[in-house]
């Protein structure tokens, strides 16, 4: 997690001098200044957002604090020249009045569009770029002095030489671009490189073939070819997509490597190549405003061109197409490249298996000498038997005597050796060797085991002394019982873990000894190591803490808090009583979304530390995850202490936070379950405390819940709702009503909108907000959807055969109903079910339903569109890029959201952006509703704006169906009154 740097701020007045007829601009730093990023491709592109993305996060980095304005001009799917003028009024709408301080642009017509109104619309603003080829940038920025940015230069000559290292037999070379302007100077450094290189390669140009032509090529191309994309987004045939989703097909139906210059496509079938990163573009054009916020010209920076790609390969596609991974160059990066677990740990698994074999030899040297030792012992008191009988007879033989003297020396001399080997692999060990004569209870210690238990003697008298001594008395007892469990032969090994006592504090050893033990079960001898495991054990005291903490916040973890619940509950007192405390910081998600993670991160750390403060001495703080925690109360006096300790905290909070010099004011709720009262198992109790805070969250946050088993109702009737929800539509108790649709020229209704209303013969009316939310969780809203379109069907045949010739209903589309794979077969067979033609009926869809999925939505939509219905945009303004949806949708009619109607008399943005809206709808064919007409001055206002239809209670509130007539009726003999 990165952090802020501090940023000095200067104040520099800007002075505008006049020079005869020449202006000067002098920069000053500006701590927040506006910044405008204008991107030709439309959102979702992975290069144009990789840019954006770069830019934004070297702004973010640096200390500067911008308001960022992102816009898109697609021109890659909709290089219409006239759309130009639509942006045109747009951003003069939006930024005529407001004050750039700096452009940024990520393709060519973007570069161009900031170009071409500088002046007009951003008041002469310097303007950096960034993804556009020298050659066209250089062309653009000719005469220009307050412009530079950073060119995009593709490395085609490392992808040339990756291309023929995997495959020097290669002779064809397909080359796939478009034709549009990044596409055909894209050629030229094709064409370049292939020519500099001095290939012997046969190139093929795609450019003028549409994409089924591609595919048929590829799949029929000869083994010793290639394919090489570059910019690639619109086919021969007009077909638009973007590049990653053409490198993904072409990669699926060709037989031969597809190799790719931009980073974002490697991952997806290709094998990849010298790649570009569009973040590290962004990054630098980033660095080249910083430069000009800091005073230097425009005009003296230089553009700049940033280093080649970095090759980049995908180890799946080259074990698909046999390309040998040898031939990679170094330092190239990899991806799904699985590697084997001996790969990942040789190191380690080297490691222990030496230490191993070390130990296995250092044991069998070990028990080798003693054995020696011991059978020097035996030949030795032999010896001195036999030289004892000698002795006696050295009068009788002076030869033999002389013989056995011989045989003694020797003797002597291998058990000199022996004692001199013994003593070398004593000292020669890393871990200390003991050995322990039981009968004479006499303990030997090599140097290293003095070391280890700073002690100046090799020899001590009294083994079990000597563990007295070293042992804290706590543990002695049992220590000693396992010694005697071993030398009684009841277990294989004595192994003892301890912190002993040594001159320098206490020390983990670990003691291992092995008993020799005679045919009647007498124990003679005792030998075994002695060895420092310090650094293990703080290791493993390292590895647990990890495990029951939160690497951000340091406090314990879930499970860290599961284990002490269940440690507690196990043994807790029926006369005591605990808590548990579930806290959730309020609209967490929007200071995340608005600020970046990093302020998230921050505040979770600053809010750790304050629950820490707050609750130390009472009970400890755990972290769940995300922005919820938990405080556990072991012991509390009554009901009354959980609440004040959580008024503490919120007292607490009754300041703001300040994160990185800005303040937060934030709020908690708190849900309190008291144990053992409210459950008896840590599972019942982290739900029921998760219960209680859900519910202070629903009563409108800040505030502290206590659990009761009425939560546990709320759940229950939830559940009985939507059962009562399912019988409602066997038993027919939905029903339709409507609100008209008035004509602005003429005053006459012209249609209506169906709303659901529910008839519950025990609740009577119930509203949609009380039960479509749960329709769509439980997939009830698909029977209710097909309910409506049906009964809205009926209804508008009946009227149309009453002679109401000239009227529409439209119906409420939820996402769910569009996601359905037969959703449009569904509404053909409604159609064709209750006799209603297709052009009778519309469809309302809102842009929230877009964002999921929104290919395939537009498709379906586009079908409904082919059968006759017309498809209407509500709540336009309130979503997320709404011209760019009237560009891209099949949308005949824009519902304009009450929210700018509510403020059209009273604002003036409010106005002018209702004027825009539909001036421009007009411009692309597309009538225009206003939601929520409640005022004859609004509806002036509407007329003025040549609003083609209004809705609201000036006209009509939503009506049953019985009482449609009458609206009719009167709307009729008003009219006639008015002629």
């Amino acid at each position: 997690m990165w952090q802020k740097g501090w940023i000095v701020t200067v104040c520099v007045t800007i002075i505008q001098l006049m020079v005869s007829t020449f202006p000067c601009t002098v920069f000053a730093i500006n701590k927040n200044p506006n910044i405008l990023i204008i991107n030709s491709y439309d959102r979702n592109m992975p290069w144009t957002d990789n840019e954006t993305i770069g830019i934004i996060n070297t702004y973010n980095q640096a200390g500067i604090e911008p308001a960022f304005y992102i816009e898109y001009l697609d021109w890659k799917n909709s290089p219409n020249p006239d759309n130009i003028s639509l942006f045109y009024q747009i951003f003069k709408s939006k930024y005529a009045q407001r004050p750039i301080d700096i452009v940024m642009t990520t393709d060519d017509k973007a570069l161009e569009f900031a170009l071409n109104y500088q002046t007009e619309l951003f008041h002469n603003a310097p303007i950096v770029f960034c993804g556009v080829y020298p050659a066209s940038a250089e062309k653009m920025a000719a005469g220009r002095s307050n412009v530079t940015g950073v060119y995009e230069i593709m490395d085609v000559e490392g992808t040339l030489k990756l291309m023929n290292g995997l495959t020097p037999d290669l002779e064809q070379l397909y080359l796939i671009y478009d034709n549009t302007e990044s596409g055909l100077a894209a050629r030229e450094l094709l064409e370049s490189a292939v020519h500099k290189q001095k290939l012997p390669l046969s190139v093929v140009h795609m450019n003028d073939f549409s994409y089924q032509e591609i595919n048929r090529q590829l799949l029929s191309a000869p083994d010793n070819s290639a394919v090489l994309i570059a910019t690639y987004s619109r086919d021969a045939a007009g077909t638009n997509m973007d590049l990653t989703r053409y490198a993904q097909m072409f990669s699926q139906n060709s037989r031969i490597p597809i190799y790719i210059l931009y980073d974002f496509n490697v991952g997806v079938g290709t094998v990849g190549g010298s790649v570009v990163s569009g973040l590290q573009q962004g990054k630098h054009a980033a660095e080249l405003g910083m430069r000009i916020f800091q005073g230097e010209q425009p005009s003296d920076i230089a553009p700049v061109s940033p280093a080649n790609g970095v090759v980049t390969v995908d180890y799946q596609q080259l074990e698909r197409l046999k390309l040998p991974v040898s031939k990679i160059p170094p330092n190239s990066v990899i991806i799904n490249n699985p590697l084997t677990f001996y790969e990942t740990n040789k190191e380690i698994i080297w490691s222990v298996i030496c230490a191993f074999w070390v130990l296995i030899f250092y044991i069998v040297v070990l028990i080798g000498n003693i054995k020696r030792r011991k059978t020097a012992e035996v030949n030795l008191k032999r010896n001195n038997e036999e030289i004892t009988a000698l002795y006696e007879e050295v009068l009788a033989s002076q030869d033999e005597l002389q013989h056995q003297y011989q045989q003694t020396a020797n003797v002597r001399d291998a058990l000199g050796k022996s004692e001199e080997r013994y003593k070398l692999s004593v000292e020669g060990a890393n871990d200390g060797l003991w050995d322990w004569d039981i009968i004479r209870d006499e303990v030997y210690f090599s140097d290293r085991c003095c070391e280890l238990l700073a002690i100046s003697s090799n020899q001590l008298q009294g083994f079990r002394q000597f563990l007295q001594e070293k042992i804290p008395q706590g543990e002695l007892s049992l220590v000693l019982a396992q010694l005697d469990e071993h030398l009684s032969g009841e277990s294989a090994y004595f192994v003892l873990e301890e912190k002993m006592n040594t001159a320098h504090g206490h020390t983990w050893l670990l003691l291992r000894g092995k008993a020799l033990i005679d045919s009647s079960g007498r124990p003679l001898r005792m030998a075994g190591s002695l060895t420092d495991i310090t650094d293990r054990k703080s290791h493993e005291a390292k590895i647990n803490y990890l495990a029951y903490h939160d690497s951000l916040t340091g406090l314990a973890n879930r499970a860290a808090l599961e284990k002490e619940l269940e440690d507690l509950l196990d043994h807790y007192p029926a006369s005591q009583s605990g808590a548990l405390l579930f806290i959730d910081i309020d609209n967490f998600k929007v200071i995340n979304d608005t600020f970046g993670h990093s302020y998230g991160d921050k505040m979770l750390v600053v809010m750790g530390n304050l629950l820490a403060d707050s609750s130390k001495g009472v009970g400890s703080v755990f972290r769940m995850g995300g922005d919820e925690f938990v405080l556990l109360l072991k012991s509390v006096e009554d009901q009354q202490c959980p609440a004040r300790l959580a008024q503490t905290i919120q007292d607490v909070l009754s300041v703001p936070l300040q994160i990185n010099e800005k303040n937060f004011d934030v709020t908690l709720s708190i849900g309190v379950t008291i144990f053992p009262q409210d459950g008896s198992s840590k599972e019942e109790l982290l739900k029921n405390a998760d219960l209680a805070m859900y519910q202070a969250k629903v009563q409108g946050k800040n505030k502290c819940i206590f659990f009761d088993r009425m939560m546990e109702k709320a759940v229950l009737e939830k559940v009985l709702l939507e059962r009562s929800l399912r019988e409602a539509i066997v038993n027919d108790e939905l029903r339709l009503w409507y609100q008209p649709f008035v004509e602005v020229s003429t005053g006459k209704i012209i249609g209506f909108e169906a709303l659901i209303r529910w008839y519950n013969p025990e609740k009577g009316l119930v509203m949609p907000t009380q039960f479509i939310d749960l329709a769509e969780e439980t997939g009830l809203i698909i029977p209710i959807g097909q309910h409506i379109l049906r009964n809205a069907c009926r209804f508008i045949v009946a009227l149309r055969q009453e002679g109401y010739e000239n009227l529409k209903v439209t119906v409420n589309l939820s996402i769910v109903q569009l996601m359905q794979s037969d959703f449009v077969q569904s509404v053909r067979n409604i159609m064709e079910e209750t006799g209603a033609a297709p052009e009778w009926i519309g469809l309302e869809i809102t842009e929230g339903i877009l964002m999921e999925s929104i290919e395939a939505n537009i498709d379906k939509l586009r079908l409904i569109k082919d059968i006759g219905m017309g498809i209407y945009l509500d709540d336009f303004g309130t979503g997320y890029s709404s011209l760019n949806y009237l560009k891209k949708l099949p949308i005949d009619v824009v519902k304009i959201d009450k929210s700018f109607i509510d403020d059209l008399i009273s604002k003036e943005s409010e106005k002018q952006l209702t004027e825009v809206i539909i001036r421009l709808a007009h411009q692309l064919g597309i009538k225009t509703v206003a939601e929520g007409v409640e005022t004859q001055a609004q509806l002036e206002q509407l007329t003025q704006y040549h609003c083609d239809v209004v809705q609201g209670y000036l006209f009509s509130k939503p009506v049953p169906e019985r009482e449609v007539r009458d609206l009719l009726h009167t709307n009729e003999k008003l009219l006639r009154e008015l002629q």
